[in-house]
């Protein structure tokens, strides 16, 4: 379970910041994400240049999931 730690919100300022249309949506992340795994996947994103959370978690955007 992901819990909002000061790291992890910095963590979310800053994707926000370099990712302006996207964000980090807590109520798309499985339930038994961690606090740390999510912080891995947001330092991979930063460090790739993009939002790669959509393909770590397999969302979809068809409507055939919801959230």
């Amino acid at each position: 379970m992901v819990n909002v730690t000061d790291e992890l919100w910095r963590k979310m300022q800053e994707f926000e910041k370099r990712f302006p249309d996207s964000c980090v949506p807590l109520e798309m992340v499985p339930g038994s994400e961690t606090t740390e795994g999510l912080i891995d996947k947001i330092n991979k994103s930063l460090a790739a240049g993009e939002d790669l959370l959509p393909a770590e978690y397999g969302w979809k955007f068809d409507g055939s999931e919801i959230y």
